[in-house]
């Protein structure tokens, strides 16, 4: 059975790292994608003869490198990566939004990285962070928070995505509100 996971990165590995785990495992360097306007930088590696795949991604713009396996060993490579390189779970990095809430650079990459982790479907301790950063006093916090609620495009956010651009106190903050609401409207309506 084919499946996908991924599986987030933290912050201290990089591309060096991965790519020693892929060629200490025997796996096949299949394809790099170089980053544009459009997408992350990605290196596809595929193990099993090509039956199951690794793409190690750096998104630029969460600022967050991570793993997703693919194939009918997903689960297994998945797994395999957990234990040989530093990854972050859901939980390890809630406990870090919470831990850096008065260092707003730590909080901007924090915030990237509880995008990264968060479930497919709106999740409450992740609502509280997200409305939480929505109101900081920093607007690079804000604007953080907002390209994580764009990110998810839960529906559960668009109520706080819309008090951001009723009320916040920055203008830009305000238009960039507008845009994310725009892009969450449009990635729940595609049709339209």
């Amino acid at each position: 059975m084919t499946s996908e996971q991924r599986t987030v990165l933290s912050p201290v590995v990089g591309r060096e790292e991965f790519q020693d785990l892929a060629l200490l495992s025997g796996w096949q360097l299949h394809t790099v994608v170089q980053p544009d306007e459009s997408r992350p930088y990605e290196e596809i590696w595929t193990a099993d003869y090509g039956t199951s795949s690794a793409h190690y991604v750096e998104d630029y713009l969460l600022g967050v490198a991570s793993v997703v396996t693919m194939g009918d060993r997903a689960a297994e490579l998945a797994e395999f990566v957990a234990q040989n390189l530093s990854t972050l779970t859901q939980a390890e990095v809630l406990v870090w939004v919470y831990a850096v809430v008065d260092d707003p650079g730590q909080r901007v990459q924090a915030l990237g990285y509880l995008a990264a982790v968060a479930p497919p479907q709106a999740a409450d301790a992740f609502l509280a962070v997200l409305e939480d950063a929505l109101h900081a006093s920093q607007p690079e916090v804000r604007q953080a928070a907002l390209y994580a609620c764009v990110y998810l495009s839960w529906p559960e956010v668009v109520p706080l995505v819309e008090a951001v651009h009723n009320g916040d106190p920055d203008e830009t903050t305000r238009f960039n509100a507008a845009q994310v609401l725009e892009a969450i409207r449009r990635h729940q309506n595609p049709a339209s």
